[in-house]
């Protein structure tokens, strides 16, 4: 760690001499550079100098000296080249400098003269032979676009938010110009050209408060640069949905919420919409003639809970259609979209959690990939947001043999680099073989109820295929609407989607009640590219589910959720301060089952009621080996390990065995399977 340390500051202070050749201060983003203009000023985004300096270009020939002059203060300024010059920085003055190599060069700049008004000119094919001044001029700005947008009723919308987004084709980057917390409804921009090798979009965001609560996204492109333009939106074009926000339950409701919509703000500094209270509903409006192509045409949505540490969770992109909604993964915007809703509500946070990681294994490395790139989050809501549950419990086997144990943790934490995290997927070094994983989330909750989500995921890195199956979906509802609370004597359904890198062989998918260990097969049918199976008419009370899939080669995972669901009603926590309509005490399948040298079993304790644990181990005769003191217990998730000895410590052989759990007057069984 010392090591890199120090190569990060050497490599910061030996690039210090070329900030004036290439610098980046400005926050930069995926796309490229943002600008941040709040009363006529750029203002700089909080950034860290590691990830934001530029290397140094190959400098061939003289250095001259470039002067912008302008009769205005200039907020922002481009310079660059096809040989790889690239300067951008936040200015704030009638004049800027930059000393740079003689060359052909592109100079883009701007002003913002009120807060809901801009100007950008742009000057191509500047010669640089020598010390260089260029000019600009307001009165240079010839064109104008006018936005004049509407709502679904015809009434002027109020603008909150418009930015202005130019991917430069030479450079392959590009620049958005982000002006937040404006409120008019309408805005001028202003230009003396816009360059062929700029292609342009405009996305706005409705001000939710002036606009009757309801949140209005809006975009477009550019359509004509060579003359005065009003842009305005048909209001026939509109789609909305409705957008219902989950909290787990263990937040305190009463606690003040916050949302903010990536689009068209930063996801990393986008100012948040007003305060909320819990629960409530968002109405959003969109245009569904915006074409897919354009990048500000999808959205995402987050939900920050205020005082919580951690506390907020983040959608899938998104794109409302015209009688549905979908979605799409941050890195995989070019796999087939999935069904968010089939109707016009959208739940967002809506649990169960499901395993969402995908193996991408090499012949040496275990490799797991989130679909968000570098957040590395690998359980998912069954409304595919993001939870932050961490940190993850995993444990690897090999031929039956414990290799490695311990925790995923988030990627840019600390002890990350410890465990090989990069910004792709987490890593684990070994050699060629079988290998079965198993990993944990054990801060799931269901209808009020703590569980786990748990996959078991075998493969062969000697194989053609070395990655099992992958879920890239998991949705359970009611009526077609997205529930985990599900209405007893009505079309229950489990709607899914499995991949393979080459073929899936088999799956299965069970059933059973939290309380009850038999497992109940499900019907499903093939509906390419989705997998569905309908529930049976069930007992009131929590179910769990078991999905099993093996691909061609043998790869396997089984996936588990305890409990996924409940049938019938339940009355929330804050309508009834309780949980005495749920058991005192339950018992989940301990895991990793199979085991080998060790195995843990979960077990939830509701209330104050249960004050002391016996967990005893017994063998298929129903002789008793050994008994387990928990020690310290908390209300909500505990857990226990067994390490397959007997009260003597010597170690049993393989075989059935039953765990029997008691807390109070429940009285709980479990089989779990020793291999050795």
């Amino acid at each position: 760690m010392k090591t890199l340390f120090f190569f990060l500051v050497s490599s910061f202070l030996l690039l210090l001499p070329y900030k004036k050749i290439l610098c980046q201060p400005g926050y930069s983003s995926d796309n490229g550079y943002s600008v941040y203009i709040e009363n006529g000023k750029a203002i700089n985004n909080p950034t860290n100098f590691i990830n934001h300096i530029s290397k140094p270009a190959l400098i061939k020939g003289q250095v001259y000296s470039l002067t912008i002059d302008a009769d205005f203060s200039i907020s922002y300024i481009w310079i660059y080249n096809e040989q790889g010059i690239d300067i951008f920085e936040n200015v704030n003055s009638e004049d800027y400098t930059a000393n740079i190599p003689e060359g052909m060069y592109h100079i883009l700049l701007g002003y913002a003269p009120s807060e809901n008004s801009h100007t950008f000119f742009v000057k191509d094919s500047i010669s640089v032979t020598s010390d260089t001044t260029v000019t600009f001029l307001k009165n240079e700005a010839t064109y104008t676009t006018e936005y004049q947008l509407f709502r679904e009723n015809s009434n002027a919308l109020r603008i909150n938010t418009i930015s202005f987004m130019m991917f430069n084709n030479i450079l392959g980057t590009g620049l958005n110009i982000w002006f937040p917390n404006i409120d008019s409804t309408s805005f001028l921009f202003k230009y003396n050209k816009i360059s062929s090798y700029l292609d342009c979009e405009w996305a706005v965001k409705g001000k939710q408060l002036a606009n009757d609560g309801n949140l209005y996204l809006l975009n477009g492109p550019f359509f004509d640069f060579s003359k005065d333009t009003v842009i305005t939106n048909d209001p026939l074009n509109l789609a909305y949905a409705d957008f219902i926000y989950h909290l787990p339950d263990s937040i305190n409701k009463k606690h003040e919420i916050r949302l903010f919509t990536f689009n068209p703000s930063s996801h990393q500094y986008g100012p948040y919409d007003p305060y909320y209270m819990y629960p409530f509903t968002q109405r959003v409006f969109q245009d569904t003639s915006a074409n897919l192509s354009l990048r500000s045409s999808i959205f995402w949505q987050g939900i920050y809970v205020v005082n919580i540490l951690y506390g907020h969770l983040c959608t899938p992109e998104i794109r409302i259609k015209e009688d549905y909604v979908q979605g799409y993964y941050y890195v995989e915007r070019s796999a087939p979209p999935f069904k968010l809703s089939e109707t016009k509500t959208v739940q967002i946070g809506l649990t169960p959690t499901y395993w969402f990681g995908k193996f991408v294994n090499e012949a040496d490395t275990i490799k797991i990939r989130s679909p968000y790139g570098r957040w590395n989050y690998l359980f998912l809501s069954q409304t595919n947001d993001i939870l932050r549950h961490y940190p993850i419990d995993y444990s690897l086997y090999s031929e039956d043999s414990l290799c490695t144990n311990g925790q995923f943790h988030l990627w840019f934490e600390p002890y990350a680099l410890n465990l090989g995290f990069d910004s792709t997927g987490l890593t684990i070094p070994v050699s060629q073989g079988k290998y079965e994983m198993t990993i944990v989330d054990d801060q799931n909750e269901v209808a009020t109820y703590p569980g786990i989500s748990q996959v078991k995921a075998t493969f062969n890195l000697n194989s053609e295929d070395k990655n099992p199956p992958y879920l890239s979906l998991f949705q359970i509802s009611t009526n077609s609407i997205l529930a985990n609370i599900l209405e007893p004597d009505s079309e229950n359904k489990i709607l899914f989607r499995l991949e393979d890198d080459i073929e899936v062989f088999s799956t299965e998918l069970f059933y059973s009640s939290l309380e009850d260990t038999n497992w109940q097969i499900l019907t499903i049918e093939d509906n390419n590219p989705y997998y569905v199976s309908y529930l049976p008419n069930l007992n009131n009370g929590y179910y769990c589910l078991k999905l099993k899939s093996v691909d061609g080669c043998g790869n396997s995972i089984e996936c588990l959720m305890e409990p996924a669901f409940h049938i019938g009603e339940i009355t929330s926590i804050e309508d009834k301060n309780t949980f005495s309509y749920l058991d005192d005490f339950t018992i989940f399948q301990n895991y990793p089952n199979p085991f080998n040298s060790s195995t843990n079993f979960l077990f939830n304790i509701n209330g104050n009621k249960i004050k002391n644990i016996e967990i005893t181990i017994y063998d298929i005769l129903g002789r008793e080996l050994k008994q387990i003191n928990p020690g310290h217990l908390i209300t909500g998730i505990n857990k226990v390990s067994w390490n397959g000895t007997d009260k003597f410590g010597n170690p049993v052989s393989s075989g059935l065995y039953i765990a029997k759990l008691k807390g109070g007057d429940t009285v709980l069984f479990k089989k779990i399977l020793l291999v050795r």
